[in-house]
């Protein structure tokens, strides 16, 4: 009854966290069109031009450099917590099966 709780309340984090990283991703993918239109109108409009370079700027030292690896660490963070799971329940099956029943 306990495993099957615990079991439960770790698939709902791990949608949270799911869910947390595709609106990360979403939003960067909102960003990427952007810069994909910014940069066709760069080479005629120096206004965009310099729109983008401020893009450029924010995602190597600004907020958004941030951002950007606040989410590759909430993606790892998962990947880890994915991996650490399921190792415990192998040494349990372990544990168990060399047990020396008396």
């Amino acid at each position: 009854m306990r495993k099957k709780i615990e079991q439960d309340l770790f698939k709902k984090r791990i949608k949270k966290e799911i869910s947390i990283v595709k609106e990360m991703i979403s939003e960067f993918d909102i960003i990427k069109k952007r810069v994909i239109e910014l940069n066709e109108q760069a080479r005629y409009d120096p206004l965009a031009a310099s729109t983008l370079n401020k893009i450029i700027e924010g995602y190597t030292r600004g907020e958004e450099a941030r951002l950007y690896n606040s989410a590759i660490e909430k993606v790892d963070a998962l990947a880890n917590l994915l991996n650490h799971e399921k190792k415990p329940e192998t040494t349990i099956k372990r544990k168990n099966k060399y047990r020396k029943i008396v």
